[in-house]
């Protein structure tokens, strides 16, 4: 599959945009990237397949990737203070 930026923002922007829809971006060092990709799969955040795939950021020497997931459900009401 051929990836590039312009690719992945276009389909980012095709996406209905929808108030419970968040986006992640991961930017650094190849290293630092994918590490964090990695941290978040281990403590259960996200599946380490769910991102993008690691892009090059134009006009510089950093790397990122995108994860787009639902938002978690919150609870129904915040406990008051007693």
């Amino acid at each position: 599959m051929n990836y590039s930026v312009q690719g992945l923002v276009s389909r980012l922007e095709n996406e209905s945009s929808n108030s419970d829809r968040l986006r992640l971006l991961a930017i650094g060092s190849r290293e630092g990237v994918i590490e964090t990709i990695h941290t978040l799969h281990v403590l259960g955040y996200a599946e380490a397949g769910a991102w993008s795939p690691v892009l090059p950021v134009p006009n510089s020497t950093e790397v990122m990737s995108i994860l787009t997931r639902q938002r978690l459900a919150q609870s129904a009401t915040p406990r008051e203070s007693r």
